[in-house]
């Protein structure tokens, strides 16, 4: 609450005072009153002083003037009050110095005393700084009871909107909406004017805000105006946890507001870090669990049955198992904001898939165990649907900078076989991480033949002995001419045999295709139209393609 220099020249000692320069610095804030008569004054101001002088001290010449009012400007002081009594007026160097600077310059009346003027500025600071730690005293007493009810977000949100007299909203990490003083808000839609653009707000209280014009309709009325949105990051240890959202509607936000709002920070803060810690022991409670699950690592199925009860998970149903896995989460994140992105993407993926499923974290990977229990009547999406969906709504935009790939087995029809169906999708996810295929969706029966060939390679068979002799002659051909017949035979086989639609892939005409199979049947002596050697071909080309992956 504090005291403007139009206040001052309110009182009574300073109704015949005149202001002559600085009209627009009304608005400036008053922290004390202090006598000039000796020199180098300027030496014990603070700023924020209104400055009494007679300008005793102050020599009669143009170049003091103007060193005395850039001494005081520098300062940073609210106002200089010239008490003309050795002088019979301001010199007008003074008042064109100081207007130059926007120092605002005060005429007293001649007959006036300094103690007529530092008594009640000192009395009218010391009454606004009594009233405003009664108020926050008062405000605090408030926020501590707002924050021990049930619903302490709403409580403290209806609280602020009672003390400013403007809706507020608390929002998540991702916008969604954790508490919200009124509910007529969602009658009103509201957008950003066109090149508008956030600004930092800053006050005495150095709270944390920024600010944006919004034009804000009541739907209902079709009436439009404009306001100030103030938006107020809650961080913890420098990390976002939460947004107030005030937007200026009903009253103009005054220093009174502003405290109130930055009690409200306070105690939102307070909250944001109690259920961040609840969250953090129940995630690692529910990855535990989750662990003993697809391990098979607990004595009874009744106990992990009772465990999972506690957590509301329900297994007498049948799951898909699937794991998102990273092969190189974005350089530029420090480990504390990828734990904290991954546990962003669980939340998310959470809200995305339904009630029924299971979201969790094991070996960097996160598991999800996707339920296949449906309601009656209900078309039940399939795996892959719903596994597009965490990457259209999450992994798109959470994860842009980053290689992913997903995976997930067959279905479990029982607790007992949840493990089998999540090492599947952990066999899947290391092929696919072994061949590079990133970005992309497999399922376990979409390795095939890859399966067979890393159980070889795992038993210390030589991988190059499974790779045909005529394959890797041609293999040869091209390494030695600089051709690419081998990734034209593995293009026409995944055409399934359709040689303009291989050509169509490789970006050359239809007639250079047909040459370039010739060219291999040649080299190869190869039967594109026998079965057994395509059969040997394709086993082949797929041990080329792991062998080039592991290089």
């Amino acid at each position: 609450m504090p005291l403007y220099l139009k206040d001052v020249l309110n009182l009574k000692p300073l109704k015949e005072a005149k202001l002559m320069t600085g009209n627009d610095r009304l608005s400036h804030t008053i922290t004390g009153v202090t006598i000039m008569e000796a020199p180098d004054i300027e030496k014990s101001l603070y700023g924020g002083e209104l400055v009494l002088t007679s300008l005793f001290s102050v020599q009669d010449n143009i170049e003091t003037y103007h060193e005395l009012i850039n001494k005081l400007s520098q300062k940073q002081i609210s106002a200089l009050a010239i008490k003309p009594s050795r002088i019979k007026k301001i010199p007008e160097e003074i008042i064109k110095f100081a207007r130059d600077k926007n120092l605002p310059v005060i005429q007293l009346p001649a007959d006036i005393k300094y103690i007529d003027i530092i008594y009640p500025v000192m009395s009218e600071l010391i009454n606004k700084q009594y009233l405003e730690l009664r108020y926050f005293k008062n405000l605090h007493s408030d926020f501590i009871s707002a924050s021990l009810s049930k619903n302490s977000l709403v409580a403290i949100a209806n609280l602020l909107d009672e003390k400013i007299n403007n809706p507020v909203t608390i929002f998540d990490r991702d916008n969604q909406i954790l508490a919200s003083s009124r509910k007529e808000i969602a009658d009103y839609s509201y957008h950003s004017p066109v090149n508008s653009f956030r600004k930092e707000f800053k006050n005495k209280n150095s709270l944390n805000a920024y600010f944006k014009p919004l034009i804000i309709c009541d739907v209902k009325k079709s009436q439009e105006r404009k306001v100030r949105e103030f938006l107020i990051p809650i961080t913890i240890s420098r990390r976002k946890f939460a947004t107030l959202q005030i937007i200026e509607l009903e009253n103009t936000l005054g220093d009174l507001d502003f405290i109130a709002i930055e009690q409200a920070t306070t105690f939102i803060s307070l909250e944001m870090a109690k259920r961040a810690a609840v969250t953090e022991v129940t995630k690692r409670f529910e990855n535990d669990l989750l662990g003993q699950i697809l391990v098979k690592s607990y004595s009874s199925a009744d106990y992990i049955r009772n465990k999972a009860q506690q957590l509301n998970w329900d297994l007498n149903q049948s799951f898909i198992a699937a794991l998102v896995r990273f092969s190189d989460l974005d350089t530029s994140l420090n480990m504390q904001d990828k734990i904290y992105k991954i546990n962003n993407l669980i939340n998310s993926i959470s809200r995305i898939i339904n009630n029924s499923s299971i979201v969790g974290e094991r070996n960097g990977d996160i598991v999800i165990l996707l339920s296949r229990q449906r309601k009656k009547d209900e078309k039940l999406p399939g795996p892959r649907q719903l596994l597009n969906k965490i990457v259209e709504y999450s992994l798109s935009r959470e994860f842009k900078k980053s290689n992913y790939i997903i995976t997930y087995g067959t279905k479990a029809e029982s607790l007992e076989e949840i493990p089998n169906s999540y090492n599947e999708a952990l066999e899947a996810a290391n092929i696919g991480q072994l061949l590079e295929k990133y970005n992309s969706i497999i399922s376990f029966e979409d390795i095939g033949i890859f399966r067979f060939i890393s159980k070889l390679k795992e038993q210390g068979v030589p991988l190059t002995e499974l790779v045909p002799p005529r394959l890797q002659k041609l293999k040869e051909y091209d390494q030695e001419n600089n051709t690419e017949l081998i990734k034209t035979l593995q293009t026409f086989f995944y055409c399934n045999d359709n040689a303009k639609k291989a050509a169509k892939q490789l970006h050359v005409h239809y007639k250079t295709m047909l040459y370039r199979l010739e060219r291999i049947k040649e080299i190869c002596g190869l039967d594109l139209k026998d079965y057994k050697d395509k059969l040997e071909i394709q086993v082949g080309l797929e041990v080329i393609q792991l062998l080039n992956s592991s290089q």
